[in-house]
């Protein structure tokens, strides 16, 4: 039995080169696991493209229910945890 709701927060940093397949894997796990979830991406100020990665694999995946958060500048992950847990909508928040 699926439980009912669950946020994921992932705060990001230089992270371009295996963002899609964190995202990707994050929402197979999630999908049978869950009746609602949602994938919140925070990248924090990351100098290469992870920003740009991680919209890629919203747009070619429409069906995964993700956001993306960015900072322009490195805030630290204590901000980018925060920033994902106030723009949370379900409870419990996971961050990894």
């Amino acid at each position: 039995m699926p439980h009912k709701e669950i946020s994921v927060v992932v705060p990001c940093y230089r992270e371009a080169e295996v963002i899609e397949r964190t995202i990707l894997s994050i929402y197979t796990y999630l999908k049978d696991r869950f009746e609602r979830f949602e994938i919140i991406i925070v990248t924090d100020g990351s100098p290469d493209t992870t920003k740009q990665n991680a919209e890629k694999t919203a747009a070619a995946h429409p069906d995964i229910p993700l956001s993306i958060i960015s900072f322009e500048k490195n805030q630290g992950k204590g901000a980018a945890v925060k920033a994902g847990v106030f723009a949370s909508r379900y409870d419990p928040i996971l961050f990894i």
